[in-house]
């Protein structure tokens, strides 16, 4: 029985793709009709 592995890899992708789905919504929004690449030094 491999349940814990099989548990953790899915929590670990279900993270991997809650914080992209995230980070890709927020750059989405913050750039608006501008579809490039965000720049981290335009945030800070």
């Amino acid at each position: 029985m491999r349940l814990r592995y099989i548990i953790a890899a899915i929590l670990c992708g279900a993270s991997l793709v809650l914080m992209s789905t995230l980070l890709y919504s927020s750059a989405m929004a913050d750039s608006g009709p501008d579809f490039g690449p965000p720049s981290p030094c335009e945030e800070q």
